[in-house]
C-alpha cells in the first residue's frame, strides 16, 4: 500500500489571469503488485523477469494556479511506477490509473549485464494536463521501452524510446560510451517531435559526440560536437587541451556555434582557465599525491 499527501499555499501576483492567494490539497492512494521470476544457472548467470502492476487513485482540490515548474514532464523508466509524474508543485496527476510494466535483468559473471524495462499507463479518463510529446497525454500513454547493456566495465549502451500504438517513434534517446585508462568517448542521439505546449516549434533530431584522450599523465585533449539532422549541419563544435599536475590545472579551449537565426548569430569563443589544486578542497588533486614546492 502506498499513500502520498501534500498541502500547498500559493500567492500569485502580476499575472493577468491568476491573481490572489489560494491553497490546494493533493492526495493519492496506490497499491503495487510485483511477481519476480528468478533463474540462477550453474555458471553463475542470473536472470530476473519481474511483472509489475500498480493501481493509483489520486485527487486534488483547491484553487487554480499557473503551471510554471511542471510544464516539462519526462516519461521514463524512473517514473513508470510513480503516483505523480509532475516534477514540481504547480501540477498534480489526478484520477484513477494503472501503471503496468515488466523489468528484465541478465547478469553474467563474464562481465556483461543487460537490463530492460517496458510498460505504459492506462487511465479511466482522458488526461489533458500532459503535453503530447511527453508521451503521457490521453487515456493511455505511449509505450515505453528502455534498456541498458554494460560490457566489461568499458562499453555502455543505453536507449529509451516512446512509441504510439502503431509503434511510430514519438521520442527517443540513445547513447553509447567507451572508457579505458586513456580514452573516454560518449556518443548520443536524441529525437523528439515539435510541441507548442513545450515551446518547441520544430522537431529535434541531433547527434552528439564528446571525447577525452590522455596523451600523458598530465596532458589531455578534448573534442566535442553536435550535428542537427533537421537543419542538416553541425550546430556546435569544440576542442580543448588540458594540463594537470599535483599543483595546477590549466585548460585552453576553442568552441564554435554555427547556428544562425534572428536572435542567435554564429560565434567563436576562446577560453583559458587556471586553477590551483590542493587548496580548499575545491578540486580533486592532480596526478601526484601532494603539491611540492
Amino acid at each position: 500500500m502506498q499513500t502520498a499527501a501534500a498541502a500547498n499555499a500559493f500567492m500569485v501576483q502580476q499575472d493577468s489571469v491568476y491573481q490572489g492567494n489560494t491553497t490546494r490539497l493533493d492526495g493519492s492512494l496506490g497499491v503495487q503488485f510485483r511477481w519476480p521470476w528468478v533463474k540462477s544457472e550453474a555458471d553463475g548467470v542470473s536472470q530476473l523477469i519481474e511483472p509489475v502492476a500498480q493501481f493509483v487513485l489520486a485527487s486534488s482540490s483547491g484553487g487554480v494556479i499557473p503551471n510554471e515548474d511542471s510544464a516539462l514532464v519526462t516519461f521514463d523508466e524512473s517514473n513508470l511506477f510513480a503516483m505523480n509524474r509532475f516534477p514540481g508543485a504547480d501540477a498534480s496527476e489526478t484520477g484513477s490509473f494503472a501503471n503496468l510494466g515488466v523489468n528484465y535483468l541478465h547478469d553474467d559473471p563474464a562481465g556483461w549485464t543487460v537490463g530492460v524495462t517496458a510498460g505504459r499507463v492506462l487511465r479511466t479518463n482522458i488526461e489533458n494536463d500532459f503535453s503530447v510529446s511527453s508521451g503521457l497525454a490521453g487515456q493511455s500513454s505511449n509505450w515505453l521501452l528502455a534498456g541498458q547493456v554494460i560490457f566489461a566495465d568499458r562499453f555502455t549502451f543505453m536507449g529509451r524510446a516512446l512509441t504510439d500504438d502503431s509503434f511510430e517513434l514519438t521520442s527517443g534517446e540513445f547513447q553509447a560510451a567507451y572508457s579505458d585508462d586513456r580514452l573516454s568517448l560518449v556518443t548520443g542521439y536524441i529525437h523528439t517531435g515539435a510541441d507548442i505546449a513545450e515551446n518547441r516549434l520544430v522537431p529535434i533530431s541531433e547527434f552528439g559526440l564528446a571525447s577525452t584522450y590522455a596523451f600523458t599523465p598530465t596532458w589531455s585533449g578534448q573534442l566535442s560536437g553536435i550535428y542537427d539532422f533537421e537543419s542538416q549541419r553541425a550546430t556546435t563544435a569544440a576542442l580543448g587541451v588540458t594540463f594537470q599536475n599535483e599543483c595546477i590545472l590549466v585548460n585552453l579551449s576553442l568552441s564554435r556555434r554555427f547556428t544562425s537565426s534572428t536572435s542567435v548569430t554564429p560565434t567563436t569563443d576562446f577560453g583559458l582557465s587556471v586553477e590551483l589544486l590542493g587548496f580548499g578542497g575545491g578540486s580533486d588533486p592532480g596526478p601526484a599525491r601532494q603539491c611540492r614546492g
